[in-house]
């Protein structure tokens, strides 16, 4: 349980030694590049005794035939045979002019478990190696700006959707090479613009969510402090952005509202979080190959308010860590707060609409109370109370709701 005690290399006869104290221990034999004899094709991971071990997920730490050590007693005979693994290998270019581009070249299992990656080297030349038999998905990421990573086949696509999208599989077999397997990175295409609010201001570090239509894709950046964005590497396609304000004022891209700033769906159309559907909300950005596209500006609404304070019926003492919960018919849970030390709550950037508001402390042993000072007589429900109607003027109208 204590993670790795010790290592060592085995020497020129494949033979080594341990020094530990005493313990329970499992042992594995890893192949490093310059294990000998010399395989083109590598060696596999072999945990004792004669227990593969290809993937994290399939081969934790704690899986193996444990060795129990005592003091003075050395433990002999724990020994390994490595099979032969496979190999694939090839150059990654540049399209434009085939000068060599630097790049991961990363083989993934088919399984989703298992994977290996090499760097390019000189020339543009990877090489995978150890590799267990088994069919792989094999693709180039590049951070190099200007240019789109791409998936074997020759499809372009990004870090983030490469594991995804449909392109050429290998079957690796022990011992076997497959060599050529070379990538051609086009130029990439990206999308950039700004994000506001409705009074104008830069929403500094403004956070985006980028969606592709076929679902392969779902990316996100963070603009600057001057409210620009971008998306360096975009696959040709159709794409829908969903704005938001920074995740310091928001609980998450899809949760309860708590911002002073409004989500919405590009380029200008409000999109509240918890029921917002980024594959059908907003107009539809087509992206061409090889072609940045800046984009009209965001504007992220400013939204309303509801506060107010919470107080126990009989006293009239402020009721602390009450949990506000705000409703609307149409969109459901939008908003929620929590009242501070003297019972005071504030929940923002809520639509205009109409809302029903509740406090809950009943782990405090008070009663779940709706707005107008009601209790719901059943054991749920929505749409109670009192209602609360925020307009559309503004920007940022308010309500007080007392509980």
């Amino acid at each position: 349980g204590a993670g790795v005690v010790n290592n060592v290399l085995t020497n020129a006869s494949g033979q080594y030694t341990l020094t530990l104290p005493p313990g329970n221990y499992l042992v594995r034999a890893t192949p490093q590049t310059n294990t000998l004899p010399a395989s083109g094709t590598g060696y596999l991971t072999r945990v004792y005794n004669g227990l593969p071990c290809t993937n994290a997920f399939d081969c934790p730490n704690y899986f193996g035939t444990v060795i129990p050590l005592t003091s003075g007693t050395p433990a002999t005979g724990i020994d390994f045979q490595l099979p032969v693994g496979g190999a694939i290998s090839g150059t990654v270019l540049r399209a434009s002019d085939s000068t060599p581009a630097t790049a991961t070249v990363i083989a993934k299992g088919v399984d989703g478990n298992t994977t290996f990656s090499s760097v390019t080297g000189v020339g543009g030349a990877y090489s995978l190696i150890n590799l267990a038999p088994g069919t792989y998905r094999v693709y180039a990421v590049t951070a190099t700006a200007g240019l789109m990573s791409e998936a074997l086949g020759n499809v372009p696509c990004t870090a983030t959707d490469c594991n995804w999208v449909p392109s050429t599989l290998v079957t690796v077999t022990a011992g076997g090479s497959l060599s050529g397997n070379n990538f051609t990175l086009d130029a990439a295409a990206s999308l950039s613009g700004t994000v506001r609010d409705d009074t104008a201001a830069v929403v500094a570090f403004a956070e985006l969510y980028l969606y592709s239509d076929d679902r392969y894709t779902a990316d996100s950046t963070v603009a600057d402090a001057s409210g620009n964005y971008v998306f360096p590497a975009v696959r040709a396609g159709t794409y829908h952005i969903i704005a938001g304000p920074p995740s310091s004022e928001q609980t998450s891209p899809f949760g309860p509202i708590s911002s002073t700033l409004g989500q919405v769906a590009f380029p200008n159309i409000p999109c509240p979080g918890s029921v917002c559907q980024p594959l059908s909300a907003g107009t539809p950005i087509t992206v061409v190959a090889g072609t940045p596209q800046t984009l009209a500006q965001i504007t992220l609404p400013v939204g309303s308010t509801i506060s107010g304070l919470v107080r126990d019926a009989s006293t009239l003492a402020p009721v602390v860590g009450a949990q506000i919960s705000i409703s609307n018919s149409a969109i459901g849970f939008v908003g929620r707060g929590i009242t501070d030390a003297a019972g005071n709550y504030t929940v923002r950037g809520l639509p205009a609409g109409v809302f029903f508001v509740s406090a809950d402390a009943r782990p405090a042993n008070y009663v779940l109370t709706h707005n107008g000072n009601v209790v719901c007589p059943v054991l749920g429900c929505d749409d109670f109370g009192t209602p609360v109607t925020l307009t559309a003027a503004g920007p940022g109208s308010t309500a007080t709701v007392n509980i």
